[in-house]
Parts: C-alpha cells; sequence; structure tokens
C-alpha cells in the first residue's frame, strides 16, 4: 500500500472497529467498509469515501504514467534478458 494512503486505511480501521457494524453485528472490517449501513458512524463515512478516493487517485496516476511511457517512448525498443 502506498504510504500517502496508508494512514487513512488505518484511522479507517480504527473507526470501524469502533462501530456498532463492528462490534454488535460482528462483521469484518471489510464487510463493514463496503457497506452502506446505519450503524456506520458519518466519521467512518467520511474516511471511508476519502481512502478510497485517495486509492483511486493512485490507480488513475499510474495509468498517466504509463500512456506518457508509452507515447514518449514508443519508438524504444526493450531489451529483456
Amino acid at each position: 500500500m502506498a504510504k500517502s494512503c496508508k494512514g487513512l486505511a488505518v484511522e479507517l480501521v480504527k473507526c470501524l472497529s469502533e462501530s456498532d457494524c463492528v462490534k454488535v453485528e460482528k462483521k469484518s472490517f471489510r464487510e463493514c467498509a463496503k457497506e452502506k449501513s446505519p450503524c456506520i458512524p458519518s466519521e467512518c463515512v467520511g474516511l471511508r469515501e476519502t481512502y478510497f478516493n485517495c486509492k483511486r487517485g493512485q490507480v488513475y496516476f499510474i495509468k498517466i504514467c504509463n500512456m506518457f511511457y508509452i507515447f514518449t517512448c514508443s519508438s524504444c525498443i526493450r531489451v529483456v534478458r
């Protein structure tokens, strides 16, 4: 996991671990992070959205970098040994 999103992931897990979704309903962090349940505090929902946007931004950045590499190095020949 990239460093820029790691802090958000830690905060999200902390928040979810204190929610009724994990404590009362005994669901996993992953299940609670995916669902839109009223038992998840609004703070956790905000963290979840921020974390997902962070991850989405990293994927987008990687795609842009790959497209730039292909565009600028389309005439390059890569030798793999």
